[in-house]
């Protein structure tokens, strides 16, 4: 059996909650280990962006986006997702000529949905 490529599947849920990484971790790698459907999920502090609204910088993360299947059933990282970190409600993403920056909507509170 040879290899496939597989991009992004809504299938493969992520891993827990992404952790809060550091300016320091910027180029570094951490492997989160297989999801229960056997991707292999990976991290990358692959950028420092400048908040708009509040001009800390901030470190942007990739995520596996892109899995080639093994000979054992499971999905191997191979490629890497856009660079994205949220600060100050936006989502700030690196783009091939710089950042976009998206204003996330309004946390609903548990009392709005009464």
């Amino acid at each position: 059996m040879g290899t496939q490529r597989e991009s992004t599947n809504p299938d493969a849920p992520g891993p827990d909650p992404r952790r809060d990484y550091r300016l320091e971790e910027l180029g570094q790698e951490f492997d989160r280990g297989y999801n229960p459907n056997g991707y292999q999920r990976k991290e990358k502090v692959a950028a420092v962006a400048k908040c708009p609204t509040c001009h800390k910088e901030i470190p942007l993360v990739a995520e596996t986006e892109e899995w080639e299947q093994r000979e054992d059933a499971t999905w191997e990282h191979v490629g890497w997702g856009p660079a994205t970190g949220v600060c100050c409600d936006n989502l700030i993403v690196e783009m091939s000529n710089g950042y976009e920056v998206y204003p996330l909507p309004p946390k609903r509170l548990e009392a709005d949905l009464d």
